[in-house]
């Protein structure tokens, strides 16, 4: 296969996931995976766990900086930013085109839109469960798969908190309910200090340290002293740091670190941005503070999208870019139920929003949009390019090679995490049906579908997501 064929193919894919991007980022995990290495075998299951563990510590849209980590892999530079742009466009052009309409249509449009969105849970969800057994049944040896399903066990009960008690009925309170980058942080923690090395001071001080930290980020707030929060993460980087300078003692010294490449990614992201800023500057003043402003937000973007719709809140309606009416009104709740990275769509609609106040016509809002789009995915690629950078130079050290022995098991985790979240998000559905559980219920039987489907009749991802969706609309609309 030529490389233009092999470029129109990976593209292609990416877009399409595009389109399915339901759930958060880590739900489109396994959905990649499944098409990049199962089905095209584009990369290696090495090389995919590397992208995802870059893209897992690194801020902006998760599966925008898999698919550019693939891309980047596959052809360089080009491959970097339009493989990010082949994921993070369906998601933009479907929410630039419901802002749009929206003034034009009824709410039943938007329910229909849940009801898609149901087909599509249902899909997602065979695969996270695919991927969960799959971390599972791929360890060979007895004592590290116990230890892979304790690891499983221990995220998932430290992040499902919040999910949990929403789907509970009556007010509880979530103790735990700690946040992905909070999983990371004690994860590359215990790496870095211990680097897999265990004696009785490592883990007791080990112990020590994570459980202060769950009691200062866990809901109940058992530790809320800022003194006491501020020494822990002191020592927590001071421990990391010495554990990472004692192994990179042992590094190559005449070893030649390259960031030339790196470089030349960043430089080919900002021209990206400028060639579309250009023309946003004759419609509006605030063109350059916008992106200024829209790259400190995809820079602060950990902890998902509802966190960077709290950071774009900030950002944007605090400083009266725009209105609050127009972001919680209108932007919130259609980047919340549409496919996509939320820190795309949100970057593009409030451009648009930008866009059409300053010059009072669409096509301005739509020329300020593609400049938000594109900021958001020449942010995402460039952190991503310059952890990538770091990792080229640096991934022979233990210290990585335990980090990509152990993200898949705690993505896993998060992954269990996700799947409560989508039964959530059928719950919170805006129909006329009172009981949700019924819902659910459908959820289960397009699921049970969608595995015969798959594992019996071995049909095509796509033709399955698709079926997905004719049941869910066919199924809620007559039922």
């Amino acid at each position: 296969m030529s490389d233009m064929n092999k470029l129109k193919m990976f593209l292609s894919s990416m877009f399409k996931i595009g389109l399915i991007g339901f759930g958060g980022g880590n739900a489109l995990i396994p959905v990649i995976e499944k098409t990049a290495l199962d089905e095209q075998k584009l990369i290696t299951k090495d090389e995919y766990d590397e992208d995802v563990m870059i893209a897992s510590i690194t801020p902006g849209a998760l599966p925008v900086e898999i698919s550019a980590g693939i891309g980047r892999r596959l052809f360089g530079e080009r491959g970097l930013l339009l493989g990010a742009t082949a994921m993070a466009l369906p998601g933009v052009i479907i929410t630039i085109f419901m802002i749009v309409i929206m003034s034009k249509i009824n709410e039943g449009l938007l329910e229909q839109v849940s009801i898609i969105a149901l087909g599509v849970y249902s899909f997602i969800c065979c695969l996270l469960i695919e991927y969960v057994i799959g971390t599972i049944k791929t360890e060979k040896d007895s004592h590290t798969r116990l230890y892979i399903v304790v690891v499983i066990i221990l995220v998932t009960t430290l992040v499902c908190g919040k999910n949990l008690y929403r789907l509970l009925p009556g007010e509880r309170f979530s103790l735990l309910s700690l946040s992905t980058i909070h999983i990371f942080a004690m994860a590359f923690f215990v790496i870095f200090y211990t680097r897999g090395r265990l004696n009785w001071t490592k883990i007791i001080v080990t112990s020590v340290c994570i459980m202060m930290f769950i009691m200062c980020n866990c809901k109940a707030r058992i530790i809320d002293n800022t003194i006491v929060k501020g020494s822990l993460y002191f020592v927590m980087i001071v421990l990391g740091l010495n554990g990472f300078l004692i192994d990179f003692k042992g590094e190559d010294k005449e070893k030649d670190y390259k960031i030339k490449k790196t470089v030349r990614e960043l430089l080919l992201c900002v021209i990206a941005v400028g060639i579309f800023a250009i023309p946003a500057c004759f419609v509006t003043g605030e063109t350059i503070t916008f992106v200024k402003q829209g790259m400190i937000s995809s820079v602060l973007s950990f902890g998902g999208g509802d966190a960077y719709l709290t950071v774009a809140d900030g950002l944007f309606v605090n400083t009266n870019m725009i209105t609050e009416d127009e972001f919680y009104s209108l932007l919130v709740p259609l980047v919340n139920v549409l496919p996509g990275s939320i820190l795309c769509k949100t970057l593009s609609g409030v451009g648009y929003f930008i866009g059409l106040n300053h010059s009072g016509h669409i096509i301005g809002g739509i020329i300020v949009a593609l400049v938000g789009f594109m900021t958001s995915v020449t942010a995402s690629c460039g952190v991503f390019s310059i952890v990538s950078g770091i990792y080229d130079n640096f991934g022979s050290l233990d210290i990585f090679k335990l980090i990509k022995k152990w993200i898949r098991p705690i993505v896993s985790g998060l992954l269990v995490n996700v799947i409560l979240s989508l039964f959530v998000q059928v719950k919170k559905m805006n129909t006329s049906q009172s009981n949700w559980t019924v819902y659910l219920g459908y959820v289960f039987i397009i699921y049970l579908v969608d595995e015969l489907l798959r594992r019996k009749f071995k049909v095509k991802n796509e033709i399955v997501a698709l079926i997905s969706v004719l049941l869910s609309v066919v199924i809620c609309n007559i039922c």
